[in-house]
């Protein structure tokens, strides 16, 4: 199923009032792929919850400056032993706290645009 697919399936109220519009399978693999691209996109705060696995994932880093303004941005970080490690990308400054995380998205293939 396409997103483009799943987007017009997800569009339809009822998918077994006999229309014909969508089978109950397409209906629930529009939700499945929905509720994966809600999953996938969500800000993790790190107080909630730790990522399960080591691996790569997007932060929200907290940086206080010499001059004592602070800065927020999205950066690339890891995750092991229970620690963060993260990538610098030119505004670094004394990280005070990482804020929240995501799963990184699957990379870019030309078949990636039928996912499921």
């Amino acid at each position: 199923m396409t997103r483009e697919e799943a987007i017009r399936y997800l569009g339809v109220h009822s998918s077994t009032n006999g229309s014909g519009l969508c089978t109950d399978e397409q209906h629930y693999e529009a939700k499945q792929m929905a509720i994966k691209a809600i999953e996938q996109t969500r800000w993790i705060p790190c107080s909630e919850r730790l990522p399960e696995e080591d691996g790569q994932y997007l932060i929200t880093v907290k940086y206080v400056h010499v001059d004592g303004y602070d800065d927020i941005y999205a950066e690339h970080g890891e995750w092991g032993d229970g620690n963060w490690d993260m990538f610098c990308f030119g505004h670094c400054g004394q990280v005070e706290t990482i804020l929240a995380w995501m799963p990184l998205p699957e990379p870019y293939t030309a078949e990636s645009e039928d996912i499921l």
